[in-house]
């Protein structure tokens, strides 16, 4: 059985043709071969709450378990997210 305390790190893709919504493909456990390519990602930090590494400009975030619209806990600074449905 799987670590749940292991960090999980998701690739962003742009879930639309103009980038304003961006989703988050399968994670992986391994944050240097997903920075690697200098994309967006999001890091897990803990159960359901996810920090975004790099630039999404105004994009929004969809949550990687529901598919939903994230909120941005942390206004001001680098996003903190959360989804509203799953937590």
């Amino acid at each position: 059985m799987k670590d749940r305390s292991e960090p999980k790190f998701y690739p962003l893709v742009n879930a639309d043709a103009k980038g304003k919504y961006k989703y988050a493909m399968i994670p992986t456990n391994n944050e240097k071969q997903i920075s690697a390519d200098g994309e967006p990602y999001l890091a897990e930090v803990v159960s359901h709450v996810f920090r975004v590494r790099g630039d999404v400009g105004n994009s929004i975030i969809l949550c990687p378990y529901c598919g939903s619209n994230t909120k941005n806990i942390a206004p001001g600074r680098k996003p903190l997210l959360v989804c509203p449905k799953c937590k």
